[in-house]
């Protein structure tokens, strides 16, 4: 068993489906599981293997989904990371993880250069931007131009393939160890619940971070299983979001009590929403108040 296999059962179902929309450009399935492929040889060959931390300092853009999939497609253990930790909790998780490599987009690289000296266990940050790297890390674009086939790697159900690190706001964070089989049986579970079901021919709205479990899993992870279309945004904007939805024709939404206030505030028509066959919202209690405006708004369920 191996999260990744998502990614691959997709590809083989119908590669020629978009398997994500990101700023207009859609990557097909077949195209994913090609630079999945790409991305764990390239990971391999930079001396990352089977039980190692890689920690991913990205936003939602097309490179957090190749390199998830990528570390665990090789038997690595993903570490996502909040972009905008403090260089101080970025070197305190860093340490705590024993990231022996980390993917970094350019904005972020600052915060984690100033630390990088306190890491014993970091041997290669991977920037995504350039060519050219800025010195002493990789181009992930040009790690990625020699094409060798990725290790076949076994995993089960008990292998660790995320460690999912805690806000911290009551103590340091602690990283939540999940297994392969922890993820997947949550995809079960999820898919199981007729009203949670996400459908092949839906699109599903991606604007929760994906280093939160979250999107990772519940989002992004249930749209591959099903074989449906994640809709990229790199961050939520209620207004910004409408035109997306509308643009799209954007079946599901996946968010959390915040995000359907600022929905409410920003929509003036409940036109704005009328792509939407379901909205799901989670991470904590959605006030009843916004329940009730938003069903007699939209009504969406």
């Amino acid at each position: 068993m191996n999260l990744s296999d998502l990614v691959r059962d997709a590809a083989m179902a119908n590669p020629a489906k978009a398997a994500f929309v990101f700023q207009g450009r859609a990557m097909t399935f077949g195209e994913l599981e090609d630079l999945v492929d790409l991305t764990a040889a390239a990971f391999t060959r930079f001396g990352i293997e089977r039980g190692d931390r890689v920690a991913l300092l990205v936003g939602n853009v097309p490179e957090f989904v190749s390199s998830l999939y990528a570390v665990l497609r090789i038997g690595a253990i993903a570490c996502p990371l909040n972009v905008m930790l403090t260089p101080e909790e970025l070197g305190y998780i860093l340490a705590d993880a024993g990231a022996k490599a980390v993917v970094s987009e350019l904005p972020s690289l600052p915060g984690l250069l100033s630390v990088r000296d306190r890491l014993a266990d970091l041997r290669t940050v991977f920037v995504i931007g350039g060519p050219p790297a800025p010195a002493g890390t990789v181009s992930l674009e040009e790690a990625l131009s020699d094409e060798a086939e990725p290790p076949s790697v076994e995993t089960d159900e008990s292998d660790v393939a995320v460690i999912a690190y805690t806000a911290g706001t009551t103590a340091e964070p602690k990283g939540a160890v999940l297994s392969h089989g922890n993820l997947m049986a949550n995809l079960v579970q999820m898919s199981s619940v007729s009203l949670l079901a996400i459908e092949p021919d839906d699109l599903v709205l991606t604007a929760l971070p994906l280093f939160h479990i979250y999107a990772l899993n519940v989002v992004l992870g249930m749209s591959f299983q099903s074989g449906a279309t994640a809709i990229l945004a790199e961050r939520f904007d209620p207004v910004e979001s409408i035109k997306l939805i509308a643009r799209h024709r954007i079946t599901v939404l996946i968010g959390a009590p915040p995000m359907f206030a600022g929905w409410l505030a920003a929509s003036g028509s409940p036109d704005d929403l009328s792509s939407v066959r379901m909205a799901v919202s989670g991470a904590s209690p959605l006030p009843p108040e916004v329940l009730d405006a938003f069903l007699r708004r939209f009504g969406v369920i």
